[in-house]
């Protein structure tokens, strides 16, 4: 069976069914580009929520200090655990598997003054891991804290852009004096725009600002730690790790290491699972709506098949008697299924990919998910449009294969 000639032919027959072809084509165009666009939304938006997500930091755990829920070595319950910046600090020497930890102190709801302007905000007292650990980066120009701070007790600011917005406009920061409660502080830097998904209640970066923790010691006799911030070396012992902190904390402390009521934790990597496997069940029903939306165009396809199988009943009759093998008569007509269903397949993915790039171009909120055509999205419409291709043309060729020639050639019918 030659290949040129059979699809001249192919395409000649299927002339004669104009309508019924063009509508099965639309069908599988339609169908591709449903697959393509539901998926590429499905990943676009999977993408923008994970960002979000990990703009408060990756594979973080932040821990808040409570009260205990059982006795302990005659000290009764419901002693509340007080945590020390040094106790924190212990737990870096004392777990090697940890990456890095890092204490905050906390002040709420500041006056922050810059001339004639006013602001109110959550400031932290930190290390400079901080920033790393969360995610907090400088715009050009500026930077972080760093242990010279940490040192000399620096009065030294970090403030987030939403802050820097509201008390400086337009204008540059970085050098200038802010003052909280009369003291000034000098602008270090600013943090860089980022989607953030949560908190954990101190407010979106933006609205926070940072200064080195011996400072807020020193100025405004903090001393207590609202909240410490750890990270794995390596994700798969994270668990590992969390029962060490309470070890740890239990011999400063003072209290029984299996009483997991004594801190509050908080696991970024367990919302982490949440969406991917809430995007995964996502995606899946997307494509499923696709998948449904390209069988319609297959059933479409199937149809012509068949009525192509009933015109040529002679024609394969003789092709038959005289020595073709109903493998050859098989494999062609799954061939001229593969080609109509090709046809389609690439005029849906032509025009999904011509969406996409517009809707790449042109301001979408994001929050709706910028849809992106990765190459996972093109192989798994590829995959279904053999399949749908397979399935269309196998059913009608395996009739046209089963022909008996002495009754096709006989009666001119099935």
């Amino acid at each position: 069976m030659r290949l040129l000639p059979s699809l001249v032919l192919f395409a000649r027959d299927l002339r004669t069914q104009k309508l019924r072809t063009f509508f099965a084509l639309l069908g599988i165009t339609w169908g591709t580009a449903a697959v393509v666009l539901l998926l590429a939304f499905g990943v676009g938006l999977r993408r923008f929520q994970s960002r979000r997500l990990h703009g408060v930091g990756d594979g973080i755990v932040v821990a808040w200090p409570l009260k205990t829920s059982l006795p302990f070595e005659g000290l009764p319950k419901g002693r509340p655990i007080r945590l020390r910046v040094d106790d924190v600090l212990k737990l870096a020497s004392e777990i090697p598997e940890l990456e890095a930890v890092c204490p905050e102190l906390s002040l709420w709801d500041q006056p922050m003054v810059y001339g004639g302007r006013n602001d109110r905000a959550y400031v932290g007292g930190v290390y400079p891991c901080f920033g790393n650990l969360r995610y907090i980066y400088p715009q050009s120009g500026g930077r972080f804290l760093n242990e010279k701070d940490i040192e000399q007790r620096q009065r030294v600011i970090f403030i987030g852009d939403g802050i820097k917005k509201e008390l400086f406009g337009d204008g540059e920061a970085v050098g200038e004096t802010v003052f909280i409660r009369g003291t000034g502080f000098i602008v270090i830097g600013v943090l860089q725009p980022k989607l953030q998904s949560s908190s954990y209640g101190s407010g979106p970066d933006d609205r926070i600002a940072y200064i080195p923790a011996s400072t807020m010691t020193s100025v405004f006799g903090q001393r207590d730690v609202n909240n410490f911030v750890y990270r794995a070396k390596d994700p798969r012992q994270q668990a590992f790790v969390t029962r060490r902190v309470y070890q740890v904390l239990a011999r400063i402390c003072g209290f029984d290491p299996a009483d997991t009521e004594t801190l509050f934790l908080w696991d970024a990597s367990e919302t982490n699972k949440f969406i991917f496997y809430f995007f995964l069940g996502f995606n899946t029903l997307l494509g499923l709506c696709g998948v449904f939306t390209l069988l319609v165009g297959g059933i479409a396809v199937a149809n012509i098949m068949y009525l192509l199988v009933g015109q040529k009943t002679s024609e394969i009759g003789i092709q038959i008697a005289v020595g073709a093998k109903r493998r050859h008569i098989l494999t062609q007509f799954l061939l001229q299924a593969l080609v109509l269903v090709a046809a389609g397949g690439v005029a849906g993915l032509l025009i999904s990919w011509g969406l996409t790039y517009i809707l790449g171009v042109v301001p979408v909120p994001e929050e709706l998910g910028v849809p992106e055509m990765s190459p996972i999205v093109c192989l798994v419409t590829v995959v279904l449009l053999g399949g749908i291709g397979l399935l269309a043309g196998y059913f009608p060729a395996r009739r046209a294969a089963s022909l008996d020639p002495v009754r096709s050639l006989g009666f001119g019918g099935l």
